[in-house]
């Protein structure tokens, strides 16, 4: 799944929040990372979630293999 917006970007978006230019990690990131991990690890296959700066926007990439299990 691809998600894409034409805003003023994260960079934009943090020196606006916090008045500084430093860069910066959200908790989210971090715990949707975590949780991206243990799946790929449980399951054996990559969930993934990649996210880029445009020059106007961020494109978010978030794979999620499909899982079936049959009877």
């Amino acid at each position: 799944v691809t998600v894409e917006d034409n805003g003023i970007g994260r960079q934009a978006a943090m020196k606006l929040a916090s008045g500084d230019e430093g860069e910066k990690r959200s908790a989210a990131t971090d715990i949707l990372a975590r949780r991206l991990a243990a799946l790929s690890q449980e399951t054996g296959k990559p969930h993934t979630v990649s996210t880029v700066d445009l020059d106007e926007g961020t494109m978010v990439t978030l794979v999620l293999p499909l899982h079936r299990e049959w009877d």
